[in-house]
């Protein structure tokens, strides 16, 4: 039987929808913050319950954090992981196992590394987090590239960690998000849609150079999604001993031929095209209130900004074109702050027209 230790959640933060992300606090751990590697889990349960209401999950902490982080989604239906999710807050005491689980990388790998792909889905980020984290602050030549896959902005974990690595390593961290239930499905976005073989073909080419192919190559999904990625990413040309897969399960995930694809359900977010930096993003945005910046960093998208509270008016963009009608504010221009702009048709917004704009504005 696994030897459970009480310990106390330090912080708990729900910052995607149905999930929560927290870390223990490090005294009350039966294992040494020196230990944790990526890919390590533990078994969490609630104080009290018995040896079969324990759930696994994977640490998000990388090497030499001084706090041991998870990540928890709602499983959609009632059990531990749901229960978890809406109880844990700060103080909340739980039980928890020593480190149990293979490591994704050994230590010599992560160092040496030049090139790293994370291939996730949903709660997969976790492990991955661990990884990538233990990566960027041990091995300074290393580029990572992170394709994540969600049913919506909203679903995304870890995305204020996400944008914070984005900021400090910039042009090292490429991020693709695919999201697959946005009720944008043309079949040809590769940021939208249902999972297919060939948008999985399509992902992949978009994330694997044949000039610097990954030297690890890891695949946290739901099962249905690891052969299928495996298979393109050794077809790439990746060697096999570069390929690690992480699982879990709970997740309606699938690969969809064309035909299921095709019926792809019809969402309520509103699509908004943005050009920022010479690159086009397709950005879904919730018409109920949701702003266009909280929209585009759901989104991976991290326009220009500063203060989201419309004072200092860093994130200027120039609305192109739009199914709504505008005040014109400037020369004919459209001119409106993403942290406050709330679209509520479809609309083209470009950041790259705003800078020649703001000076004058000021």
């Amino acid at each position: 039987m696994t030897r459970m230790t009480t310990t106390i959640v330090q912080e708990a933060v729900r910052e995607a929808e149905n999930s929560i992300q927290f870390s223990l606090d490090p005294q009350h751990l039966p294992f040494s913050m020196n230990a944790v590697r990526p890919g390590h889990f533990v078994t969490i349960r609630k104080l009290g319950a018995n040896s079969t209401q324990g759930r696994s999950y994977s640490v998000a902490s990388g090497i030499g954090d001084d706090k041991v982080t998870f990540g928890i989604r709602a499983s959609g239906r009632a059990g531990v992981s749901t229960s978890l999710v809406e109880e844990i807050r700060s103080g909340y005491k739980l039980e928890v196992s020593n480190l149990l689980g293979n490591v994704l990388a050994t230590d010599y790998e992560i160092q040496n590394a030049r090139e790293v792909l994370a291939i996730c889905a949903g709660s997969g980020i976790t492990p991955a987090m661990s990884l990538m984290k233990s990566v960027f602050k041990s091995n300074p030549y290393a580029n990572i590239t992170l394709l994540y896959i969600n049913r919506s902005p909203q679903t995304v974990m870890f995305l204020d960690a996400l944008c914070s690595l984005k900021d400090i390593y910039n042009s090292r961290f490429s991020i693709l998000n695919r999201f697959t239930r946005t009720g944008y499905d043309d079949g040809k976005d590769i940021r939208q849609g249902r999972i297919t073989e060939p948008a999985i073909q399509a992902l992949v080419k978009a994330c694997v150079h044949p000039e610097a192919l990954p030297d690890i190559a890891v695949t946290c999904c739901p099962p249905a999604l690891h052969s299928p990625f495996e298979t393109e990413l050794l077809a790439a040309g990746i060697p096999a001993s570069a390929v690690r897969t992480e699982g879990f399960g709970g997740s309606t995930l699938t690969v969809k031929d064309e035909k299921d694809a095709s019926r792809a359900e019809s969402g309520s977010e509103v699509v908004v095209t943005v050009l920022h930096g010479g690159i086009q993003y397709i950005v879904p945005v919730d018409p109920n209130g949701e702003t266009l910046l909280q929209a585009a960093l759901r989104a991976g998208v991290v326009l220009p900004h500063s203060c989201r509270t419309g004072v200092c008016k860093t994130c200027r963009a120039v609305v192109t074109h739009s199914e709504e009608d505008y005040h014109t504010t400037h020369q004919g221009v459209d001119v409106v702050l993403a942290c406050q702009y709330r679209p509520t048709a479809s609309c083209t917004v470009s950041c790259d027209d705003a800078l020649g704009i703001r000076q004058s504005l000021a």
